[in-house]
């Protein structure tokens, strides 16, 4: 086994300033998010609202990867990525002031300004850390800054939660803890942008904005390695795969499976706590053994876990579950970050990874729509519809997903 020092190696420099930034930004996010659903249902939103309102993020999110890519390459990150955080944190003030939900849909897409930042994030993520750490650097990102917020969804479930609520929360509290998002938000846009330092130099700094970029975009996309164009592919289809379910565990959860909101925010915590130490074995074994013999069980265990889901009634059932569904998630995430990293060379990283970007997103929104008319028409059928699309993401893996032989630095 690796020595804790070692394992440490990555944590240092612009990943040191990215976790410590997200670990304030998590906090707050999940004291709110697991009971975002049940809040759009309160102010008069349904399962279609809900779809609508992921879609319209990812609609706007597609359109700004485009430019966000562009100028991580051109521009260099760091302003990017500080900018684009700040300014969508204004989204969430119209959570905080919303009467019904189609107050909501601006503030989506103020939200998804933060598109602009994520070619320039996925970017400098990639930049800072080695080929042989990656594994390890992409296991602490996701897992150490959600350290301080796995005790979160419970603190939300505490404040928020109101037992005669039509959907078991209070409206104002609820409020509260979007304006906390906001704030949070804004204070890690203000430290990436005055500590993040870019480590690739752009290449024509100086180069105007316009038509152009697009077009510059288009040709690094049809001039980069079959390799690279079948992983955007796969990327979108994934994340189809992926997000079929997950949009409506809580509310099943509660509404059908008969849980109350303080236990729901409990399993929450309780998943954050125990996959998040599995995730750091993950990202140990991702280096260790190789990224597909990672990914592909941590498929499987995603179908076993909503299937599980579907047939949970009790508390510690949805617990198990949900267990098994973080951990599953863990392992896909990880596994093709590092695989993407590996992948794209340094002087297109940002572009390509707008270009990733607005594939995975395209695919995930699409199946947050598809999932929403679903759990309309029935509450169960998101959760087999997705034991399907699991299934279908692990044996395409099999046959198509390929490490490259060349590790980019």
């Amino acid at each position: 086994m690796i020595e804790i020092r070692e394992y440490l190696a990555p944590l240092k420099g612009n990943i040191l300033v990215l976790v410590s930034s997200l670990m304030m930004w998590h906090f707050v996010l999940q004291m709110v998010s697991p009971y975002e659903a049940l809040y759009i249902f309160s102010i008069g939103g349904s399962g279609v609202a809900l779809g609508i309102l992921s879609t319209t993020k990812t609609l706007f999110s597609t359109f700004l990867r485009i430019p966000g890519g562009y100028l991580a390459d051109r521009r260099g990150r760091r302003k990017v990525i500080g900018i684009a955080a700040i300014v969508s944190s204004l989204g969430y003030l119209f959570y905080v002031f919303a009467q019904n939900w189609l107050w909501l849909l601006p503030g989506a897409f103020l939200l998804s300004m933060v598109a602009l930042s994520e070619p320039a994030v996925e970017a400098i993520k990639a930049d800072s850390i080695r080929p042989e750490e990656r594994g390890r650097g992409y296991a602490m990102l996701n897992t150490i800054p959600m350290i301080p917020a796995m005790i979160a969804p419970a603190i939300g479930g505490l404040l928020i939660a109101e037992s005669n609520a039509d959907f078991g929360i209070s409206l104002s509290g609820i409020r509260n803890a979007y304006l906390a998002l906001f704030v949070g938000v804004a204070i890690m846009g203000l430290i990436r942008l005055f500590f993040l330092r870019d480590i690739y130099q752009p290449e024509e700094s100086g180069q105007k904005l316009g038509l152009n970029m697009f077009r510059d975009v288009y040709q690094t996309v049809s001039q980069s390695p079959p390799s690279i164009k079948r992983l955007m592919l796969l990327g979108g289809f994934f994340m189809f795969c992926f997000h079929v379910d997950d949009s409506f565990r809580g509310i099943y959860a509660i509404n059908v499976g008969g849980l109350s909101t303080v236990e729901w925010g409990l399993i929450v915590s309780s998943t954050m706590v125990i996959s998040s130490l599995a995730a750091l074995l993950i990202g140990w074994a991702v280096d260790r053994y190789g990224r597909k013999r990672v990914f592909i069980p941590a498929v499987a265990l995603l179908g076993i876990s909503s299937l599980l889901f579907v047939f949970s009634n009790s508390f510690p059932m949805f617990l198990f579950a949900r267990i098994l569904g973080s951990i599953g998630k863990y392992g896909r995430m990880i596994a093709f970050q590092v695989i993407v990293a590996d992948s794209i060379p340094v002087s297109i990283r940002g572009r390509m990874m707008g270009v990733y970007n607005i594939f995975s997103s395209l695919g995930s929104s699409s199946a947050m729509m598809f999932s929403g008319l679903l759990y309309d028409v029935s509450p169960v059928l998101p959760f087999y519809t997705a034991v399907l699309a699991y299934v279908s993401a692990a044996l395409v893996a099999v046959k198509f997903l390929h490490e490259p032989d060349i590790q980019q630095l």
